[in-house]
């Protein structure tokens, strides 16, 4: 009896892992789990980087990098705490993840390297890899089962003097400001990589600045700020001590704000230091934060404040201070537009979902005999939106959502109906501006119509793609003189779906009004077909419109 319970347990054990590495993140060692991998958003979509414009930047004779009454002073001297930028450069960078996902750095220099090769991946923007079976790690599970785990696949990204993480080579951010003389003395660390019965990892590390000598952490989780980051459990029972991300990850310099400003990550409290044996120290109030809140935002500490020690002086972990680079300004008052999406629809003029029948070997069997066309049509869609001005690129937020290929979950709208869409709580963004400013709102529909499957009826499939990664969205532009939104342009990509929309539509300010689009499936005659257009079952992927309710304030935030 007492085999077959611990053989149970182990079944269990084995169907939690696999469950968590499909869908749970059973481990995930608690940094930057950036979801888009080695993109840099190059598409327009979820655009972390780029200047949002709203720094605030020093005068030439208040600049801690460049004024000359700071040249003299530690954190500008290249051979601070008696190592230079090119012997940082030369090291190696090793972590373990240890109880709670709590890190523990390690540069390996001299004998400590060998093995390690730091190989060009792109030139243009100084970016080198080190991988191979010498990188491999480990992890702290938190199981008494398994309780170290070995990380393999391990690949370290390093971004010599720019964060191309976030931001393009030839973007704003890195020849405009903070500037390239800023940027050049940061190294930022990148780390991939794949624990035994988990997930890849892919997580942002620590930023260097080679000077100072000093640790800054440069992303965070992607949310409504000043909401702490999110993190779960995967699984209390297998892994106690595991968090695991919740969300998209973006640059600090643009995912935090204080007092409604934006500010560079190396304007944040220093998280630590590294001495010159490559002994890596991270102080304990940052430390705590990680392990007793999984909260990894910064802190900009009060500007009356000491600056951080000298690293030269090996300050202990318990050591407190600002950056020597935090720059403190009289903030303005700034005005706001508040986008409000009040309340939206989809009306389906004419597309219709079909009963599928189940396929025989490799080739799907057309609708015959027992499969059926429906007056209704099932749906996921996601509305986006972005707010920006004209220094800046839009960043979309998803206002309204519904995703599931469950038959039990589905959306169905019939033909002639219109069907309430589920809004998001958090469904606005601000948009900040100045009399100089162009102000423009984008909206983007993403729309898919499922099939159902006779052979299994609790899933949906065929699906046909309406619209996705944003590329069918329209322009809206305020207008100055009239103190309204009207439409400036429309993007479809697709060229021919986006059949009808509101040419002169006007939204004036502290009104509410509808805005609706029609979109065409395009994907041919009103008949039976298999595969058609793409992933197109039926070809009965006709017309639907959607209507959203909008609402924009304009509000002045005094800041003080």
């Amino acid at each position: 009896m007492k085999k077959k319970y611990l053989l149970f347990l182990f079944i269990l054990f084995i169907i939690s892992i696999l469950i968590m590495s499909c869908g749970g993140h059973f481990f995930n060692p608690r940094y930057y789990y950036n979801k888009k991998g080695d993109q840099n958003s190059e598409d327009g979509n979820e655009i972390s980087g780029g200047n949002s414009g709203i720094f605030i930047q020093p005068s030439a004779d208040e600049d801690p990098f460049t004024a000359p009454q700071y040249k003299n002073e530690w954190w500008n001297n290249p051979n601070n705490a008696g190592f230079t930028p090119e012997e940082i450069d030369s090291w190696f960078l090793k972590v373990n993840f240890l109880d709670q996902d709590y890190p523990n750095y390690k540069f390996l220099k001299d004998s400590e390297a060998t093995g390690h090769t730091w190989k060009v991946l792109n030139p243009e923007d100084s970016t080198y890899t080190d991988s191979g079976a010498i990188c491999n790690t480990t992890a702290i599970t938190g199981m008494s089962i398994l309780p170290v785990a070995d990380v393999t696949g391990v690949t370290y990204t390093k971004y010599q003097g720019m964060n191309t993480r976030f931001f393009t080579a030839d973007g704003y951010y890195h020849t405009k400001y903070p500037g390239k003389e800023k940027i050049s003395r940061f190294n930022f660390y990148y780390f991939v990589g794949t624990p035994k019965m988990a997930i890849e990892l892919q997580n942002c590390l620590i930023a260097v600045d080679k000077y100072s000598k000093l640790l800054f952490y440069y992303g965070r989780p992607e949310s409504d700020y000043p909401n702490a980051p999110s993190w779960v459990r995967p699984n209390a029972t297998f892994a106690p001590n595991k968090y695991s991300p919740t969300s998209y990850w973006v640059s600090i310099d643009e995912g935090i704000k204080v007092n409604y400003q934006n500010y560079p990550f190396y304007e944040y409290d220093p998280v630590g230091y590294v001495k010159k044996d490559g002994t890596v120290v991270i102080f304990d109030w940052f430390a705590d934060r990680l392990k007793s809140s999984h909260n990894n935002d910064p802190i900009k500490s009060d500007p009356n404040g000491p600056i951080v020690p000298n690293p030269e002086t090996e300050p202990p972990a318990n050591t407190r201070g600002r950056s020597p680079y935090a720059f403190y300004a009289e903030v303005k008052p700034r005005n706001f537009f508040k986008v409000t999406i009040v309340s939206g629809s989809i009306y389906n003029i004419n597309s219709q979902t079909a009963n599928r029948n189940s396929f025989t070997g490799n080739m799907y069997v057309p609708i015959v005999g027992g499969g059926k066309l429906y007056d209704y049509a099932n749906f996921n869609y996601i509305i986006n939106i972005a707010g920006y001005n004209n220094l800046e690129k839009p960043s979309y937020k998803t206002i309204a959502e519904h995703v599931s290929d469950r038959y039990e979950n589905r959306f169905s709208v019939n033909i002639g109906q219109e069907k309430s869409l589920s809004i998001k709580s958090s469904n606005s963004v601000t948009i900040n501006y100045g009399d100089e400013n162009d102000i423009y709102l984008n909206i983007s529909y993403n729309i898919c119509k499922y099939d159902e499957i006779v052979a299994n009826i609790t899933d949906l499939g065929w699906k046909y793609m309406y619209s996705e990664d944003n590329k069918i969205y329209i322009i809206l532009k305020y207008n100055k003189f009239s103190n309204s939104f009207t439409v400036d342009s429309v993007y479809d990509e697709y060229k021919n779906r986006l059949v009808e929309y509101d040419t002169s539509f006007e939204l004036p300010l502290g009104v509410e009004k509808e805005f609706s689009v029609t979109l065409d499936g395009q994907d041919g005659d009103d008949k039976f077909t298999n595969n058609k257009c793409g992933h197109g079952a039926t070809g009965f992927n006709n017309k639907l419109k959607i209507k959203l309710k909008l609402l924009i304030d304009k509000t002045i935030v005094d800041n003080q």
